[in-house]
């Protein structure tokens, strides 16, 4: 295909970096873990390339295009060239499942594939996608996805085609994101460019920077609010999180900022541990979301900290990110009933409807694909209340409920008090419905963070839930309690308990 001239798509997003770019084109602003480095001058010219490389390849203003790139320098070049394309960039986490994954993606109705080298490669071996979703690889099938597949060159071809700048409207769409689905069936949701910025400008904005400093994170979209900042970010092309790699980093490049998800810092504590160390002293800020950050977790990761290390905890969802953003020593401190989860930030409005939380604001989706309905709130599904200073308190999830005699039960009160118990790694309640007695048992399943054997610590724990610091409602008190391995969904890694109660099913 042969164009002369090709239309190359300006948002709001992209008009910050370039003017960003312009302030200071020969910033190095990305990095990766062999070295490489990219200038705000060199990721401006590369995207453009690109963007030109998928317009000559068929990509159309509005076409919605599955983005299967892994974390990389060269991936955040093709997430930008996608958007100058004029194109609707579509995220599907294959962990969550082959089945779905197939679904949402067809019923997302793609256009075509962005994929990695290596993934069309392995995709195109027979047997090779089996095998190593049997090895617990989160490969996607895409064959069964029966639309065009792109595998862009390594470098891109020089722009040589006359472009012409088009901008377009905020309210415009630009990302398509399905929920992880560890407590339901995924969604997809709808992001425009306008709720999009917002996330970012949100995000940016808890995090003061100077010249010099850097990001790091395993997620994609710190690396982006790098960018809007003119922070440099380093981008590791690890695809499993590695504690050992994560120092390795550290020592090499000395980041300032970093983002992880709470089972990244579980690992990390971890490894500490073992080998007697702290988080680096360079980290003045450490962000955890993702995935709830529970006061017992926080109160295991302050040992491991130097003094001069910031930790704020981030709540929010897929459909409105974030809601609330709060400080390791507000979430200690706090002695009231459930995880305090702070003051919804400026813009970000929460109040409380049949014990519900409702979230609003500027970086709240635009709608679900299922339903197609303009979306002015958000219900969580989350239980809570406001305090007295308009904080957010959580209590329970609705989704996740057990029922029990004439009792609701959500087990994130209970989880949160539980895993601050010393030996108990992460923990989660789950109901299994007994049929001879009619009724839900409740299973405590814990993951033994201690020198106890299993057995031990199931003793201790169900002394100390009982009564004292650690005691929870007497009708919430599990009816057996099980050390074993939590099983972790979806680009989160929050505890998957669909998984989880099929696991148990069969131990008992």
């Amino acid at each position: 295909m042969s164009v002369k001239n090709i239309n190359l798509y300006s948002n709001p997003l992209w008009q910050k970096i370039v003017a960003k770019s312009l302030e200071q084109p020969t910033k190095p602003i990305l990095l990766d873990d062999q070295g490489a480095k990219t200038t705000y001058g060199d990721f401006i010219s590369r995207v453009d390339a690109y963007a030109a490389e998928l317009v000559i390849r068929g990509v159309e203003k509005g076409d919605r295009v599955l983005f299967l790139e892994k974390p990389s320098l060269r991936g955040i070049v093709l997430f930008f060239a996608l958007y100058r394309a004029g194109a609707v960039v579509v995220i599907a986490d294959p962990a969550m499942g082959q089945a779905n994954f197939t679904s949402r993606v067809t019923f997302a109705e793609v256009s075509s594939i962005v994929s990695d080298p290596k993934l069309y490669f392995v995709n195109r071996v027979p047997g090779l996608v089996t095998l190593l979703r049997r090895l617990q690889y989160e490969v996607p099938d895409i064959r069964s996805i029966k639309t065009p597949v792109l595998v862009l060159p390594r470098q891109p071809r020089p722009l040589s085609q006359t472009t012409i700048e088009v901008v377009i409207d905020a309210t415009e769409d630009a990302l398509i994101i399905f929920t992880s689905g560890t407590t339901s069936v995924p969604k997809g949701v709808v992001h425009t460019f306008a709720s999009l910025a917002a996330t970012l400008d949100y995000i940016k904005s808890e995090l003061p920077t100077e010249p010099h400093d850097t990001f790091y994170s395993s997620q994609l979209h710190f690396a982006l609010i790098a960018l809007l900042s003119g922070t440099k970010a380093m981008v590791t092309e690890v695809l499993t999180f590695s504690p050992k790699h994560f120092f390795a980093v550290c020592a090499a490049y000395a980041p300032t900022h970093v983002f992880l998800l709470p089972a990244e810092g579980a690992e990390l504590m971890t490894y500490c541990q073992k080998n007697q160390l702290q988080f680096p002293a360079s980290i003045k800020q450490l962000l955890f979301g993702s995935a709830p950050v529970l006061k017992g977790f926080l109160e295991r990761l302050q040992p491991f900290l130097v003094p001069t290390t910031e930790v704020l905890a981030i709540y929010g969802s897929t459909e409105i990110l974030p809601a609330t953003v709060t400080t390791l020593k507000e979430k200690l401190s706090f002695e009231g009933a459930g995880d305090y989860l702070g003051t919804p930030l400026p813009g970000v409005t929460a109040r409380i409807v049949n014990d519900e939380i409702i979230v609003s604001g500027p970086n709240l989706c635009n709608r679900y694909l299922d339903d197609g309905q303009v979306r002015t709130e958000f219900q969580s599904g989350d239980l809570g209340y406001l305090t007295q200073t308009g904080a957010v308190v959580l209590t329970g999830r609705r989704k996740d409920m057990i029922i029990k005699g004439n009792h609701n039960i959500y087990p994130a009160l209970f989880e949160s008090t539980i895993s601050r118990i010393p030996g108990v790694g992460s923990c989660a309640l789950i109901g299994l419905y007994n049929e001879a007695l009619q009724d839900e048992q409740i299973i405590l399943c814990i993951e033994n963070n201690s020198s106890d054997s299993d057995t031990t610590l199931c003793k201790r724990v169900n002394g100390l839930i009982r009564s004292g610091e650690y005691s929870i409602d007497t009708y919430a008190l599990p009816d057996k309690i099980m050390c074993l391995s939590l099983p972790l969904g979806g680009r989160s890694r929050k505890i998957n308990k669909t998984l989880l109660r099929a696991s148990v099913a069969k131990l008992l």
